[in-house]
């Protein structure tokens, strides 16, 4: 099986995160429809996509509390725990077309290659929430899991997000480079639950930068 790894890593947690109740055999089959339809296989295509990566985030590394995106990004830390519940995806997406971006793309962290077969994901900016989960335990993997990280962004290079949620203060640290900065900045508010007992983990950098989401992102 060309997916074995991954396959693998999502068996051994379904069905603890999972949203909906079907046969192991039903959500592999999911879950493999979904990977052929969104996985990068082309060697060249990965290539050119982790050559945007480097030029974005310091690759490897090892998640917070060191710094993960190069020098001119402006950053914006929100507190999370999973890579995206329904609300946070609509203000993301929201994002992308505030940026006009036409797809986005969710490569998992391989840990300097520690992690075989790490997902290299691929997405039109227009995808559903629906869609998103209809990968069957891929897709409880991917949106649910914790202790996992991710990193995001766009064709255009001017943003990006690191999901760290292995970390101490599960999080999302955006960064925004330039104009990107100017026509997003209206999503994020600084109105923060500073006395959440995770908030003391973060290292400073990631502190000063902290910013909520509009209240309906939510969980």
């Amino acid at each position: 099986m060309k997916y074995k790894r991954i396959i693998e890593r999502c068996s051994t947690m379904y069905p603890m995160f999972s949203e909906k109740q079907e046969s192991i055999g039903m959500s592999k089959r999911r879950a493999l429809e979904f990977l052929d339809k969104y996985s990068i296989r082309s060697d060249n295509e990965i290539q050119s996509i982790k050559l945007l990566q480097s030029r974005i985030f310091h690759i490897p590394t090892d998640g917070l509390p060191h710094e993960v995106f190069h020098t001119g990004y402006s950053l914006k830390t929100v507190l999370s725990g999973c890579l995206f519940n329904k609300p946070d995806f609509s203000i993301f997406v929201e994002i992308l077309h505030l940026l006009e971006e036409r797809c986005f793309y969710i490569i998992q962290n391989d840990y300097n290659g520690k992690l075989e077969q790490p997902l290299i994901l691929k997405f039109p900016v227009d995808v559903s929430w629906e869609e998103m989960n209809s990968g069957g335990m891929l897709s409880d993997y991917l949106l649910r899991m914790p202790y996992e990280q991710y990193f995001l962004f766009g064709g255009s290079g001017v943003w990006g997000r690191f999901t760290d949620n292995e970390f101490d203060c599960p999080c999302d640290v955006y960064g925004f480079s330039g104009i990107a900065e100017e026509k997003i900045n209206h999503i994020f508010h600084e109105e923060v639950d500073y006395s959440n007992d995770f908030y003391k983990y973060l290292p400073p950098v990631y502190r000063e930068s902290l910013y909520g989401l509009p209240d309906e992102s939510a969980a």
